[in-house]
């Protein structure tokens, strides 16, 4: 049977969809070193090769999602409804969007990192981190059993809890937004007005690319429920 799923598996759209989270996985590994780079105070050379890296790999996924859309356009059977898998692509495709949108703004200015920011910071990228591990969990290692079952039984279930652990993470990355949101507003005086708009907008768009990981998991909620 597994030799029959795996078959399935790479003659259909979740080949690509596979692909697609290869390249999102490379793209939020680079979120730390985004900060890295502003901590060390490195030129703005390497934030814009960074920033261009995730630009490059952020067009692949774009081109992995046409790919997507001619497959699933040719493709007689799928297990879930084609109007589901849609949705679980674009909710992923943003993830990388966002991540976009947060690096280009690392190039606007120079900025200050203050201390007190630095903790909160490192508790979210590592929430952002984990919940794309269990996505990544998700559809490289439960679709395959998933599929063997109809999206049913305790297989189901197993992929449900990992789905309420994205909740949670997801959750703490709001709660951690609106407390380093706070600081910034706390020391506005020693900040430069621009870089108070500058750290909202960035905090706003790590808790984005949360939230559109969030809602991927969602997507696979709303399948298996």
């Amino acid at each position: 049977m597994s030799s029959i799923i795996g078959l399935l598996i790479s003659q259909s759209p979740f080949s690509c969809l596979e692909e697609m989270m290869k390249e999102i996985n490379f793209v939020v590994s680079k979120i730390p070193k985004l900060f890295t780079l502003l901590e060390s105070n490195e030129s703005d050379d390497d934030l814009e090769k960074l920033f261009n890296l995730i630009s490059d790999n952020e067009r692949k996924i774009d081109n992995i999602k046409k790919n997507i859309r001619k497959a699933i356009s040719k493709v007689i059977f799928l297990p879930i409804s084609k109007r589901d898998f849609i949705d679980i692509v674009l909710s992923l495709d943003e993830i990388p969007d966002s991540t976009k949108s947060l690096a280009s703004l690392f190039l606007l200015r120079k900025l200050n990192y203050p201390e007190t920011f630095k903790d909160n910071i490192e508790k979210i990228i590592k929430s952002i981190q984990n919940i794309n591990t269990l996505l990544s969990d998700i559809i490289f290692n439960e679709i395959p059993n998933l599929m063997s079952t109809s999206f049913k039984g305790p297989d189901a279930m197993a992929v449900i809890e990992m789905i309420d652990d994205i909740s949670v993470y997801a959750y703490d990355v709001e709660n951690l937004v609106h407390d380093t949101l706070k600081d910034v507003f706390i020391y506005e005086n020693t900040f430069h007005s621009s870089e108070v708009l500058l750290w909202t907008r960035i905090l706003r768009k790590l808790e984005a690319i949360a939230h559109y990981q969030e809602k991927t998991g969602n997507v696979f909620r709303r399948i298996l429920e």
